[in-house]
């Protein structure tokens, strides 16, 4: 702060008053204001990240919960039905007459079926179990490139499951890219399946614009479901169709979840007997940690 007095001259050589002039520079005090509201901004954008967050941590533990509950009853009771099927016909091909070797063909056949169908459920909770602990890293996905590469894999890995794509140019989104390969591989897949039948069995996959998300859709014109069980579906071990109609361990469906979920996204069934369905899954635009 700066002062300065001197005499104010109202006629030759005559003084009329005294005139203080003082000044004070406030450029310290404009700065600090200013980085305090800097800082003010930068702890709410931080509190409400942290609130974000814990709302979703706090969805994941419920959600892990409920999985639990499921691997539970799955081990009590799905992963036993293979186990009983493997000790009876076990026991029923040890009592088989020498001389009836169709019979004890069928029994061992039988057998083997069922180790196999144990294996892929075992594998499955396994594959399930990974997921939980993957280390997400989110970035920009370009989707068109990433769909390439789904459908290179799934045409070397089923040769016998052609179909017509229908594919329109699709968003970049935020994923992580392993991830998000392994989602749409086991919908892509599913829509293969339960379209075999078909006489010109087509999969598209869309993705529409959401509030700070993408929806991206994968849709069959396959088997279908009854939507009465929709809900059912993204459970460990829950089919809407016979083992002897379709393949599968009944776990792909969940593993999906419990990545998108992990994403901050949520999934969705929709579709009718014999007219086909539709696998819908969020990707918020943002991924707010990784668990």
């Amino acid at each position: 702060m700066g002062r300065d007095a001197r005499p104010l001259l109202g006629g030759p050589d005559q003084p009329v008053q005294d005139l203080l002039i003082v000044s004070r520079d406030v450029t310290d005090r404009v700065t600090l204001q200013r980085e305090l509201e800097t800082l003010n901004a930068t702890l709410d954008s931080e509190v409400q990240r942290q609130t974000e967050s814990l709302r979703r941590e706090r969805q994941l533990l419920i959600q892990t919960n409920e999985e639990l509950e499921n691997i539970t009853y799955a081990m009590s009771h799905d992963l036993l039905t293979p186990v009983r099927h493997l000790l009876s016909f076990a026991r029923l091909a040890r009592r088989v007459p020498d001389s009836d070797t169709q019979k004890r063909e069928r029994y061992l056949q039988i057998i083997e079926d069922s180790a196999s169908n144990l294996g892929r459920m075992i594998e499955g909770v396994l594959q399930f179990s990974r997921a939980g602990r993957l280390d997400l890293r989110p970035r920009p996905v370009n989707l068109n490139t990433l769909m390439l590469e789904v459908q290179r894999d799934l045409q070397a890995e089923q040769p016998g499951h052609a179909a017509d794509w229908q594919i329109p140019d699709l968003p970049t989104v935020h994923a992580d890219a392993r991830a998000l390969r392994s989602i749409l591989k086991v919908l892509c897949l599913n829509a293969l399946k339960y379209s075999r039948n078909e006489t010109n069995p087509t999969v598209q996959i869309s993705a529409n614009r959401e509030p700070e998300s993408w929806r991206i859709d994968v849709t069959d014109n396959g088997a279908g479901f009854d939507p009465e069980y929709s809900h059912k579906l993204f459970q460990l071990f829950q089919r809407l169709h016979h083992q002897n109609e379709y393949e599968g361990a009944g776990t792909g469906l969940a593993f999906v979840r419990r990545l998108v979920s992990r994403h901050g996204g949520q999934v969705s069934a929709h579709g009718e007997k014999g007219v086909g369905a539709t696998f819908s899954f969020t990707l918020p635009d943002l991924v707010i940690g990784t668990d």
